[in-house]
């Protein structure tokens, strides 16, 4: 007996979600189109828009409450003159210079997102990444020579 109480009370509720998902479907196929041709055009300039930076070199780093201050006194103040500055406020890219939605997508596809600070070069329409996260937290925790950071900024940015 409960469990016929229970099916009456829940076949409503499964009859509504049908009715819903079938509705769903056509709406879904209609604007399906819609989408894919934004994405095509929306891909279209962000890889125009990866050539209008080619070359470009970017230090990105952003609020952790380990490393801010760190970065902020010790490594801004000494990166050479070549590389722009690029702060991430939580997710938001925080640029008067860069078109946001663009930057955005540059930096949410790259392969070491979570471990900042990252350095980033546009070469040949790419944005390609490293992450400067381990010799930073070796020079902040243990001490050692903050070299090491401005050594690998020069090779991965081919500097002098």
């Amino acid at each position: 007996m409960k469990k016929v109480k229970e099916t009456l009370l829940m076949l409503p509720i499964w009859i509504i979600a049908i009715v819903l998902f079938l509705i769903a479907i056509p709406l879904f196929i209609i604007a399906l189109p819609f989408i894919l041709l934004h994405e095509k055009t929306f891909n279209r300039k962000y890889r125009e828009y990866l050539h209008v930076l080619e070359g470009k070199n970017f230090f990105c780093y952003n609020n952790s409450k380990k490393g801010f201050l760190y970065i902020k006194e010790e490594i801004i103040p000494f990166l050479p003159s070549e590389v722009e500055i690029i702060f991430l406020n939580g997710r938001k890219i925080e640029s008067k210079d860069y078109e946001e939605k663009f930057i955005q997508r540059t930096f949410h596809e790259l392969k070491n997102f979570t471990k900042f600070p990252q350095l980033v070069k546009i070469r040949n329409g790419k944005a390609i990444d490293i992450s400067l996260n381990n010799e930073m937290f070796n020079s902040l925790n243990q001490g050692k020579d903050k070299s090491k950071i401005f050594e690998k900024v020069k090779v991965f940015f081919e500097l002098e």
